[in-house]
């Protein structure tokens, strides 16, 4: 609630970046988060069905399009922070069922 914070008082990122730097950050870190994964696949970091994890990315993108859209309207961005609480579930979930993946085929090889 970037105007409610700023009526408030209150001096939280929203309220003291512009809304294009500020919705710039939130995609810049799901691209970041999504790279990390591949990047540790790719230096023999994580192991290769970790890479499960992307199939999440498609929700990273709905919720930068939520805060794009709604970035000033609290309560139709809500839907979107319970969509990006989601994203951080599955991309663990599917980090674990990766490693799993990863464990069972170490066993049987």
């Amino acid at each position: 609630d970037r105007v409610g914070d700023a009526v408030a008082g209150k001096r939280t990122l929203p309220v003291q970046l512009p809304q294009n730097v500020v919705t710039g950050a939130y995609f810049a870190a799901a691209v970041l988060a999504f790279a990390t994964i591949v990047g540790g696949v790719i230096g023999n970091v994580l192991p290769t069905p970790t890479l499960l994890a992307l199939l999440a990315a498609p929700l990273a993108w709905r919720v930068y399009g939520g805060i794009r859209q709604f970035y000033t309207q609290p309560y139709a961005l809500m839907s979107f922070m319970g969509i990006n609480v989601n994203l951080h579930l599955y991309v663990g979930g599917l980090l674990l069922v990766g490693y799993l993946v990863a464990i069972v085929i170490g066993l049987l090889t």
